[in-house]
């Protein structure tokens, strides 16, 4: 009726201008009523026409101006709510805003003006995600609050919107007094607002959001439970029809959960399932949010049947009692606690009295995500989520029923839902590990196919997680997260007899980090400086697909349905740009393999002249593989060698170390080390484990391999997991406790040891010449004798002067003590641009941020990060004589996370380190030793390898082979 009245006062008025422009507003506001009322899009398409056309024909001086402008402000704000139209809500902005400010403070609509220009930023905030959205949208909230006074009719209703605004602000920023904010706010308004105002369910539902948001931060207990209350009472306050009853129960639902996740109590997820089946129920299958509520629903039965059965069987007993079935006949012959079906048993009777989810529950759980998935199209990013649910259900109905068809249902689901392109990589690489998980878990009926193709998919997504432009520390917590994949990769892929595939798998997945460093020195230079359009771009799309679920829908907005269509249309496009980017880099010369994981034959290159052994361990199995040429390569099972036996190995190696308390130069050490049996064993577990079964199979390749020097094979090692903590130059029987010495088990009798952490680590250097390179070499050397705050190491001077006796004087350059700051031997090393950089110092590693690792010198640290933009072009030799410098961190073994992997990471061909610390009268021995075989004109002696390989024999013939502490922590990594 009303809209046919004002179009009839429209039609009246059309040749007179002065009444025209208000009755064309009165038809808007009409027309966005009934809109409000049954929905009618061609409604707000009619409001938003008759609202415009209003505002057109008055001038800002018009008194009526600032009104017309607020309802076609709110003509488009609802049409963008309806149709997802960035330009209306930007209209939508740009009307709200000059309408504030043509309304004077003291006028009682400008409080209106502003909170509604504050709902419309919030809105855009959702949609683009501009920040200075969410913050300009606090303060016109905050500013219509304090224009009114207390006891205002639309008091609570500004409140309102203030809260939720917070709450939007809290969850982008994480800030918590903005949630504490919001909460005061909130319950403000709950005191101010009536039950009977048609604004207090929306209001609960967010104060009991903004609770949620609280709880997630201090985990009180008494916010999650307040926000149950509230939001139950929203719920009873929304009546059946309403739109957003389903959107509020899915809400209380998902409060339950938590508060069950946090104490266990069964009556929690009862009422969760009750609610969100409710809720899912009473969403149409056309409804954007039907997908998510199905999937809450699969969530909710899922975590029911999941429970495990804490009751006594005495309990079972009162709970039939109380059922009225009286003691179930399944007792009879179970009263033993102990028996070893009464797992099963109790899951039987706890099923039969509702006590956990039965299997009828699981099966609702499958049909619901798998409705979910129906629904959802591929590359809308939310798929990924409903599909790992899938299998996730899936998996526990084969678990429970052992159907071979589930365990195929499951792993596709798995393998679908790491497909979606549109997902941020890190969850799609979380789903797929859960899908290998389940096939190792269930080996015998995974297939060698399924488990390439399960590990394909997790070594394409590893270089992604682990994005160049991310932080390094960024890097290195997103690869924590992922475990040993790479070596369950590798294991699948040697199970498979693609050998070489296992080699390429390792390479992709070990020492990430180190090996983008190297190939750019500093991330996304290179591509920087060529394309600095594309690098850009890369910047932003991967950052925006990687924060695509940061933060949760806004109960304040008036259809979550419609945010998550929205948010899906945002997600899909971002993963388009992101694809495209990365096809347009490849495209580029220098750039086709940006991000793809390297082919042997770019590989083999750089093993040089010498065999590459990597050894890789996983649960499943162990085995070395030696590495040559890229057709041939030999695969060495490990048999005896277990991922247990590895592990126990490393943490024996570290509680020696802890004992003897090598872990700074300079320290004293315990007099027990000497003589610990733990290190003999050790040792000998590893020669024949490992070494041993490796040096026999290289006597069936004698003919491949190359010349040996002085009888010596050099070979460089690179270890995985454990057993990269490990001295393998170290390896053989040395007569511990229950075994008789061989002079010729020992690895050094044998070959000469290198290290590597990667295949990558060596192809930078690669083909630079050789023997006599030292010879015309210059040399910084920086000595700290007595750094402030650390133990004094006097040998360094004498290390430094030994150094002096091998080159001349007009080619060495001894910084020491006060001399030696960072800003000096910084500037020595553009000076100077010398091949060989010897450091007798302390050194840290920093774990979190490898970049930050340092040598300690007098004015403080030296990092690899300042490292690192020198020229290094023509650097040789890094000789790091300080404490623990090749130590890694054991959560990130096969990333090789110290300071003798970054100095081979930034350019130095050879790098000498240290496992632990060393003594400080061993390091000028090997130094000088070191030196004098390099200069010696012999080119066989003229690599750092076999120059260490004798300064070490020259200390173990002075301390003793016994002795380990002293000779074993001298590692060479490199050329």
């Amino acid at each position: 009726m009303a809209v046919s009245v004002s179009r009839l006062a429209v039609t009246i008025t059309y040749d007179g201008p002065p009444d025209l422009p208000g009755n064309l507003d009165g038809l808007g506001i009409a027309l966005w009523n009934r809109f409000d009322l049954l929905g009618q899009t061609q409604d707000v398409e009619d409001a938003v026409v008759a609202s415009r056309r209003a505002v057109e024909l008055v001038c800002d001086g018009h008194p009526s101006k600032p009104s017309y402008l607020h309802t076609l402000a709110l003509a488009l704000e609802s049409r963008f709510d309806r149709l997802g139209n960035p330009p209306d809500i930007a209209d939508a902005i740009a009307a709200n805003t000059r309408s504030v400010e043509l309304t004077p403070d003291d006028d009682a609509r400008k409080a209106a003006r502003l909170s509604n220009l504050g709902n419309c930023l919030g809105r855009r905030f959702k949609r683009l995600g501009n920040l200075i959205d969410v913050e300009d949208s606090v303060k016109a909230h905050q500013r219509a609050v304090e224009l009114i006074s207390d006891g205002h009719p639309e008091q609570a209703v500004y409140l309102t919107n203030l809260g939720i605004s917070l709450a939007t602000l809290f969850w982008r920023f994480n800030d918590i007094n903005d949630i504490e904010r919001s909460i005061a706010a909130l319950r403000q308004a709950r005191e101010l607002m009536p039950n009977t105002h048609p604004g207090k369910p929306l209001l609960l539902s967010s104060l009991g959001f903004s609770l949620d948001g609280r709880f997630i931060q201090h985990r009180d207990l008494a916010d999650v439970d307040d926000a149950i209350e509230v939001k139950r009472r929203a719920v009873q306050l929304t009546p059946d029809g309403d739109p957003s009853k389903p959107t509020r129960l899915s809400s209380l639902g998902s409060s339950l959960q938590s508060r069950f996740n946090r104490l266990g109590r069964l009556i929690d997820i009862e009422e969760a399932l009750a609610v969100t089946r409710r809720a899912a129920t009473l969403t149409p299958d056309d409804h954007p949010s039907k997908p998510a509520r199905l999937n809450s629903l699969g969530t909710v039965l899922i975590t029911r049947f999941e429970q495990p059965v804490n009751m006594d069987i005495d309990e079972f007993v009162q709970a039939g009692a109380e059922d009225g079935t009286g003691s179930s006949p399944l007792m009879d012959g179970h009263q033993n606690q102990s028996d070893p079906n009464i797992d099963e048993l109790k899951r039987s009777l706890a099923n039969n009295f509702g006590i956990v989810g039965s299997i009828a529950e699981l099966n609702e759980a499958i049909e619901a995500t798998r409705h979910a998935t129906d629904l959802t199209p591929p590359g809308d990013p939310n798929r990924l989520l409903f599909l790992e649910t899938l299998g996730r259900a899936l998996e526990l109905r084969f678990k429970e029923l052992d159907d071979t068809p589930d365990f195929q249902a499951s792993m596709r689901s798995y393998m679908q839902a790491a497909a979606e392109e549109s997902a941020p990589p890190s969850r799609r690489l979380r789903v797929i590990q859960e899908g290998a998980d389940f096939c190792w878990q269930y080996a015998s009926l995974a297939t060698h196919d399924l488990f390439i193709e399960v590990y394909k998919s997790v070594i394409s997504l590893l270089p992604q997680v682990a994005w160049l432009g991310y932080n390094v520390s960024r890097r290195y917590n997103e690869l924590v997260r992922f475990g040993d994949m790479t070596n369950a990769a590798a294991a699948a892929a040697i199970a498979a007899g693609q050998i070489k595939l296992a080699v390429e798998w390792l390479e992709a997945g070990r020492s990430l980090v180190w090996g983008q460093l190297s190939q750019l020195r500093m991330p996304l230079d290179e591509l920087q400086e060529q394309y600095p359009e594309l690098a850009e771009r890369l910047r932003r799309a991967s950052r925006a697909l990687e924060s695509t679920d940061e933060s949760p829908l806004d109960p304040g907005l008036p259809d979550i349905g419609m945010q998550q269509a929205i948010s899906t249309i945002d997600r899909r496009q971002v993963a388009e740009d992101y694809k495209q980017v990365l096809a347009e880099i490849r495209k580029q010369a220098g750039f086709e393999s940006f991000l793809l994981p390297k082919k042997l034959a770019e590989l083999v290159p750089a093993a040089g002249a010498r065999p590459v052994v990597l050894v890789n361990t996983h649960k499943s199995r162990c085995d070395a593989i030696i590495l040559h040429s890229s057709d041939h390569v030999v695969h060495v099972p490990l048999p005896k060698m277990y991922h247990g036996t590895a592990s126990q190995m490393r943490s024996r190696l570290v509680g020696v170390l802890d004992r003897a308390g090598v872990r700074d130069r300079g320290a004293l050490w315990s007099s027990r080390s000497k003589s610990d049996d733990t290190l003999h064993w050790v040792l000998e577990n590893l020669w024949k484990l490992v070494v041993s079964p490796v040096l026999q199979a290289m006597e069936n390749e004698e003919s491949s391999l190359p010349k040996r020097r002085n009888g010596l094979l050099h070979i460089t090692w690179c270890a995985t997991s454990p057993l990269a903590f490990l001295p393998f130059h170290a390896a053989g029987i040395y007569g511990g406790p229950g075994s008789k010495a061989e002079p010729t088990a020992k690895t050094f009798h044998h070959i000469v040891s290198s290290y590597a952490p990667s295949l990558s680590s060596l192809s930078r250097t690669t083909g630079r010449p050789g023997s006599s390179r030292f010879q015309s070499a210059t040399v910084l050397v920086v000595s700290q004798p007595q750094t402030p705050g650390y133990n004094p190491i006097p040998g360094t001077m004498d290390e430094a002067l030994k150094i002096g006796y091998h080159f001349p004087a007009d080619r060495v350059v001894h910084l020491s003590g006060a001399e030696a700051t960072t800003t000096t031997v910084l500037k020595a090393l553009d000076e100077r641009q010398p091949q060989i950089f010897h450091l007798a110092c302390h050194g840290i590693q920093d774990r979190s941020q490898p970049a930050n690792s340092a040598f300690v010198l007098e004015d403080g640290r030296l990092t690899l990060a300042s490292l690192m933009i020198k020229s290094t072009n023509d650097a040789e030799l890094a000789f790091l004589s300080a404490c623990q410098t090749a130590t890694g961190y054991d959560k990130l073994p096969d990333e090789a996370v110290h300071l003798a992997a970054g100095m081979l990471a930034i350019g130095y061909r050879s790098v000498i380190g240290t496992m632990w610390s060393i003594g400080d009268s061993d390091a000028p021995l090997v130094a000088d030793e070191v030196y004098a075989k390099l200069m010696n004109t012999d080119e066989e002696r003229a690599e750092v390898a076999y120059a260490l390989h004798e300064a070490i024999g020259r200390l173990r013939s002075k301390v003793g082979e016994a002795d380990f502490l002293r000779w074993v922590p001298f590692v060479h990594f490199g050329l």
